[in-house]
């Protein structure tokens, strides 16, 4: 956990271009006058958040992990880039709580790109208290034979939606080089990792939630695909 200044907020927590509090609605603003303390989780697993004396209402900003990208393929009658991982979901909005009551803190992992044939993982959902919660993006597909169209990449997670990965590229039979789809852009602002060009593997994806990119593929060889981002929860109070 970490603390950040209001300046913090405003500049880094990016929602698509909106600056953090620029899409808050003027009755959610009015309620978080005087508000000027933030704790950030970004290493994923549970915690637990104590309320101070004084606090009953935060707001919280919670960010789900990306997934990963999937593996390139090379075969007799196709060579396909895969897909990038789906950005993670984003949840938002203003908590009641009670003085020194403590409130579970649960940070998705990024999923893990491909390293052997197929799709890579899924993001690990991010929660606060059990009440507010934003789902990881999904894997992205590996690339596979017999294919006359590339597919689609990950699933976004839900709530305030992330972007989807993009798909790889597909040819037919074997020559050239062939890129991966980059990985989805999350609800919370994280990049989605590039493409793999030629036999590379894709980049992992940004924090708060970035999928992975897909695998490229070139010839005999395949390159993996790039790690999902963690997610993150933000606490406002």
């Amino acid at each position: 956990m970490k603390y950040l200044s209001r300046f913090l907020i405003l500049s880094n927590f990016v929602s698509g271009s909106l600056a953090f509090a620029a899409g808050l609605e003027g009755s959610i603003l009015d309620e978080m006058r005087g508000f000027g303390n933030i704790a950030a989780y970004s290493t994923n697993g549970t915690s637990t958040w104590t309320a101070p004396a004084g606090v009953n209402k935060v707001f919280v900003r919670v960010c789900g992990a990306g997934g990963g990208g999937g593996k390139g393929y090379t075969g007799s009658h196709t060579n396909t880039g895969a897909q990038g991982g789906g950005g993670g979901g984003m949840a938002e909005g203003l908590v009641g709580v009670t003085a020194a009551s403590g409130y579970s803190v649960v940070v998705g992992a990024g999923g893990a790109g491909a390293t052997a044939t197929g799709n890579g993982s899924n993001g690990g959902t991010s929660s606060f208290g059990g009440g507010l919660s934003a789902t990881g993006g999904t894997g992205g597909v590996g690339g596979s034979g017999y294919t006359t169209v590339a597919g689609n990449g990950g699933a976004p997670g839900s709530t305030y939606y992330g972007r989807g990965g993009r798909s790889g590229s597909i040819t037919t039979p074997t020559s050239g080089s062939y890129s991966g789809g980059d990985g989805g852009i999350s609800g919370c602002g994280g990049f989605g990792g590039p493409t793999g060009n030629a036999n590379q593997a894709g980049a992992a994806g940004s924090m708060p939630g970035g999928g992975g990119g897909g695998g490229g593929s070139y010839g005999g060889s395949l390159g993996n695909g790039g790690d999902g981002a963690v997610g993150m929860v933000v606490i406002l109070y």
